[in-house]
C-alpha cells in the first residue's frame, strides 16, 4: 500500500453504518413507492456467504468476465486492486488471471461481498458499467473521426 493512502477496507469502514442505513431506507422507499407494480419472482441468488475465498477464486478463474460485476458489487475499482493487494494491469471486463492472482483478488473481495446477491442484480450492474465504458471510449475517439472528415474536404488554395 502506498504511503499516505488508506486501504479500501478502511474506506468501507468509514461509511458502513450510513450505507447500511441508506440501503434499508431505499429498500423500504422502493417497495412503498412502487407497491402497485411490485411482483414477487424467483431468481437465482449467489450465496457468497457460503463460499470460501478459494471457492470464489475458482469462480473467477472459471469465468473471468464476471470480475467487473463482482468488483461493482463490492464498490471496488480496479485502482483499489492495484493499490491494496498490488496487482497491476487487470482488465476488469476480460481478465486473464493466474490462479495465484485470482486467489489474492478473491481473498481481497470476499470480506466486501454481501452474504447473497441476485444474479439479475449483478448482471444489471455489469451491463450499466459496460455501457458507460463503451460510451466513454466512443466519446474519446472523436479526434480521428474529425481528422478523417477534414481530410475528405477539398484543399483550400
Amino acid at each position: 500500500m502506498s504511503e499516505g493512502y488508506d486501504s479500501h477496507k478502511e474506506y468501507v469502514a468509514w461509511v458502513k453504518s450510513d450505507a447500511g442505513a441508506r440501503q434499508t431506507a431505499i429498500g423500504i422507499a422502493l417497495v412503498e413507492a412502487s407497491a402497485p407494480f411490485i411482483e414477487k419472482r424467483e431468481v437465482d441468488v449467489i450465496r457468497f456467504g457460503a463460499m470460501t475465498p478459494m471457492d470464489l477464486a475458482g469462480v473467477i478463474l472459471a469465468h473471468p468476465t464476471i470480475l467487473k460485476a463482482l468488483l461493482a458489487c463490492c464498490n471496488v475499482a480496479a485502482r483499489a486492486i492495484e493499490r491494496d493487494p498490488d496487482i497491476r494491469g487487470i482488465d476488469t471486463y476480460q481478465s486473464r488471471l493466474s490462479e495465484a492472482k485470482a486467489g489474492v483478488i478473491a481473498g481481497y473481495l470476499k470480506p466486501f461481498l454481501p452474504p447473497e446477491t441476485a444474479v439479475p442484480a449483478l448482471s444489471g450492474l455489469d451491463r450499466f458499467l459496460f455501457a458507460d465504458k463503451e460510451i466513454r471510449a466512443r466519446k474519446g475517439r472523436w479526434e480521428p473521426r474529425i481528422f478523417d472528415a477534414l481530410n475528405q474536404q477539398p484543399a483550400f488554395a
